[in-house]
């Protein structure tokens, strides 16, 4: 595992710590877990099989499931400027590593800026990063021979919070993503903008969230020219990937107040996609009428330990169906996905 590339980091942490107002309020979290993926590529049964059978395809990865190691570091210092305003500022890095196999190695972070008026309403600027993701190898664009498909993404949001609807907290959020890869498959760079809502409340020691999300995919990359009397081939998603999307998620959460068990997490979400492609199926039969239904269900339980420790627990199970012009579709396009993880967190808050 690389610490390294987590020292600089932990580093940077510690100064914020020490030079941080008398009167302000930090907290420190840092997580450790590991867990197992059992096809954490998300091929189709089909792929599976090629996987298996075929040297040349996901030349770099040495199995379908696999291990994965993750490392959080998040801090979050609160300082309230007078009576009325508070400010907030949170920063948030992750670091996802397989061991067995690296290339699907990648790095995640976040940094938001909120300002509170009194306890009812706030305002939150947030920065997303994703960097060197990889989906899986390609059949190269120009080449008879399979490319890595990697990409980086940032993404930034602006969300308006009130609690002026007791017992219910409203949250509008807009944003916009942009999703850029690397050669040899720019023209599957895409911006993706966002309007959504979320409602959240608590009953019977229960706290619920509900979010709905609606995006627009627009595929820039795309070129109808560079691909015009191209050949088609099922492993590669060439062609145009403009969609719209609705995200819907419901999530419940409840702290039973055992000295065993802090809190246990059920979620569930969908992603309903419809592809947008002006193309027919003879030309882009990966897009052409395609609709995605990408769900996930996920439990998680977290066990408390002395001295700000506790252990978290979790389960997600993630599937996707498909449909389109092109009849073979799903048998190229579905999969599903079990994840399990084990992570040990420390929490340090100071007033």
């Amino acid at each position: 595992m690389n610490h390294w590339r987590l020292r600089p980091a932990l580093l940077l942490s510690l100064l914020l710590l020490t030079v941080a107002p008398a009167a302000a309020s930090t907290l420190l979290l840092v997580e450790q877990g590991a867990g197992w993926e059992d096809n954490y590529l998300r091929l189709s049964d089909d792929d599976q099989e090629r996987f298996r059978r075929d040297a040349a395809f996901q030349a770099r990865a040495s199995a379908l499931g696999s291990w994965r190691l993750e490392s959080r570091l998040y801090l979050r210092l609160s300082e309230r400027l007078n009576p009325e305003w508070r400010l907030t500022g949170a920063g948030n890095l992750r670091l996802y590593e397989y061991p067995e196999n690296n290339v699907k190695d990648y790095q995640a972070g976040m940094l938001y800026l909120e300002a509170w008026k009194g306890r009812q309403d706030r305002l939150r600027l947030q920065w997303d990063l994703l960097h060197d993701f990889y989906l899986r190898d390609y059949r190269h664009p120009d080449r008879d021979l399979y490319s890595e498909a990697r990409f980086h993404s940032h993404t930034l949001s602006l969300a308006w919070n009130t609690t002026r609807l007791n017992p219910v907290e409203l949250t509008p959020v807009l944003g916009r993503l942009w999703e850029l890869y690397r050669s040899p498959f720019p023209a599957y760079d895409l911006i993706d903008s966002y309007l959504g809502l979320d409602l959240a409340g608590e009953r019977f020691g229960v706290s619920g969230q509900l979010r709905y999300r609606f995006h627009w995919r627009d595929n820039v990359g795309y070129d109808p020219r560079a691909v015009a009397g191209g050949g088609f081939s099922f492993d590669s998603e060439g062609g145009d990937a403009s969609a719209h999307e609705q995200e819907w998620r419901l999530q419940l959460a409840h702290a039973p107040g055992r000295p065993w068990l802090k809190d246990i997490t059920l979620q569930w979400r969908l992603r309903y996609r419809r592809y947008l492609t002006g193309e027919t199926g003879l030309l882009d039969p990966v897009h052409a009428g395609r609709i995605d239904r990408r769900q996930y269900l996920l439990c998680e339980l977290e066990f408390p330990l002395p001295a700000g420790f506790s252990l978290e627990s979790g389960w997600q199970l993630e599937w996707r169906r498909t449909g389109g012009d092109w009849s073979e579709l799903s048998r190229y396009k579905d999969y599903r996905d079990n994840r399990y993880w084990l992570n040990l967190k420390y929490r340090w808050y100071r007033k």
